[in-house]
């Protein structure tokens, strides 16, 4: 006997046992003439099935004719299709079914166009009559620490085996005046809660830079989760187990903290409703070289350090830097470009180790675009101009983790240099000893920030030793006192250094109301 080979494609590996897929191929009409292979009973199993199929297919069709004639006799059209010729206007159900008529007739609509309502049709909600009217959720309202705490389980702390820990953070914020603040246990973002309240007060917000006075843990009970279902008892441990979900360990941490009044927060600064900035001279970048050191000519830039590179890259680089001797080139940095037109470098989201700028003027502007984070950034002007003003609807973060002494350094070199902070600008300066210095600037007022807010000036703020001048020691005659064949130097304050050089300097650093040099200081917009 031939059989006919059945494809592979309808051929299901043995060793998947699966349902069927929703849509599946046909099978071929020859897929009975296809015996399993090594079985023959099959074979014979389904011939018997044909032939009982062929038995009974006839009294099986004549007993369905017969109820439907018999349905019929009764005027009841069972597929609808007037399976006699019968006129099925008046219908005479058979015992025991009711047809229901309506008692209107039902007007036609008119095929010639669309109908037009007479007045507005409202969409009515689909309900289930027989479903009640759900009511409004309420919120329930956070629950207390003595509501929450009462409403875990209270066995002994470690007496329920593979309870997962939970950590409820709680803070005490205080500051030097014996005010103090605590936040809720059950406050979902207590750090967030913390920052607006110290910002309301001038304080210093950052929480890793405020003083921790103490920690302390405390054990509350167990809480279970929503989705917990438990057997046994909950009066004892030993009797309760938890069969789905999760039972929860619950540890109340209380942080104490010392916070310190912010050096540009409110309380900290005069009120100035006409602020504006100051007036100052030599805008643009020194591109002739006028104030030039040497004869090397123009000794502008712009440079900057990136990736731990060990070599400054620079976007703007006068004629100096390009001579043979130094053979220095422009350069790109990613994120970083500069607008000669407006004198204007713009930071959009960049990340740099070093920004370096030498004699670019007094109309030096940093625009800021989405967040950026620089290492330090060092400015010099030398007795030309080396002011630097921040603007933009971004932010910046300089020196965030205090690897460096300062954050931001002027140094004027004996030139009207300030730092100027525009309307809307974020800025956050760190330094492990001073977040901010101006020197030797000849402006008695070294910052100047809007929103109408001034700092007091630079020279009348502070004038202590955060730097150090070495100048030659003299003796009561005038004259340089010289050892061993060398002059003999000592450091020197910016009073000293300004008689020497017989022009009023000052230096500039931003302190706290204590009067030591403050090493964060943050500039933010008004709310």
């Amino acid at each position: 006997m031939e059989y006919t080979r059945l494809p592979d494609e309808y051929i299901q590996p043995p060793e998947e046992y699966q349902s069927a897929p929703e849509i599946c191929k046909p099978a071929p009409e020859f897929i009975w003439d296809v015996p399993a292979a090594g079985s023959a009973t099959i074979v014979k199993d389904r011939d018997r099935q044909r032939k009982l199929l062929r038995k009974l297919w006839a009294p099986v069709a004549s007993a369905m004719a017969t109820v439907i004639i018999v349905w019929a006799s009764y005027n009841y059209d069972l597929f609808g299709l007037d399976f006699l010729g019968k006129d099925t206007g008046s219908v005479t159900p058979p015992p025991g079914i009711e047809v229901i008529i309506p008692t209107e007739p039902v007007e036609p609509t008119d095929p010639g166009g669309p109908v037009v309502p007479t007045e507005p049709l409202t969409q009515e909600p689909i309900t289930d009559p027989t479903e009640e009217p759900t009511e409004a959720p309420t919120i329930e309202p956070a629950l207390s620490e003595e509501e929450y705490v009462a409403s875990l389980l209270h066995f002994s702390e470690g007496s329920v085996n593979g309870a997962e820990e939970k950590v409820l953070f709680q803070y005490i914020i205080q500051d030097w005046d014996g005010n103090s603040f605590t936040t809720s246990l059950s406050d979902p973002d207590p750090v967030s809660t913390v920052t607006n309240w110290c910002k309301d007060r001038g304080l210093v917000y950052k929480m890793k830079f405020m003083e921790e006075l103490e920690r302390t843990r405390t054990f509350l009970g167990y809480e279970l989760s929503e989705d917990a279902i438990t057997a046994g008892s909950g009066d004892s441990p030993d009797r309760l187990v938890v069969m789905s979900g999760t039972i929860y360990a619950v540890y109340k941490e209380t942080v104490r903290y010392e916070t310190h009044i912010n050096s540009h927060g409110p309380g900290y600064y005069e009120i100035d409703g006409d602020a504006a900035f100051p007036l100052l001279p030599n805008l643009a970048p020194d591109f002739a070289g006028a104030y030039a050191g040497d004869t090397l000519g123009p000794e502008e830039y712009i440079r900057m350090v990136i990736n731990g590179e060990n070599s400054y890259r620079y976007l703007v680089i006068g004629e100096a830097w390009t001579s043979e001797y130094f053979r220095h080139s422009l350069g790109e940095v990613p994120g970083a470009s500069y607008d000669e037109a407006t004198n204007t470098l713009t930071l959009e989201n960049c990340t740099a180790d070093v920004l370096d700028v030498n004699l670019m003027g007094n109309g030096f502007t940093v625009n800021l675009v989405g967040e950026n984070h620089i290492g330090y950034i060092l400015v010099y002007g030398f007795y030309y101009g080396g002011s630097i003003k921040f603007t933009g609807t971004g932010s910046l973060v300089v020196n965030e983790d205090q690897s460096h002494d300062f954050g931001l350094m002027i140094d004027a070199e004996q030139s009207q240099s300030v730092l100027m902070v525009d309307k809307g600008v974020d800025l956050e300066f760190y330094g492990s000893k001073y977040a901010i210095v101006i020197a030797r600037t000849t402006m008695e007022k070294a910052i100047w920030f809007l929103d109408n807010r001034t700092l007091l000036s630079g020279g009348e703020r502070y004038n202590g030793p955060v730097i150090q001048y070495n100048l030659p020691l003299l003796d009561e005659n005038g004259e340089v006192v010289i050892e061993n064949g060398q002059l003999v130097m000592h450091p020197a304050t910016i009073d000293e250094y300004s008689e020497l050089v017989e022009e009023t300097c000052y230096d500039y650093t931003v302190i706290t109301p204590d009067g030591n040099p403050a090493t964060s200081v943050f500039f933010e917009p008004m709310n």
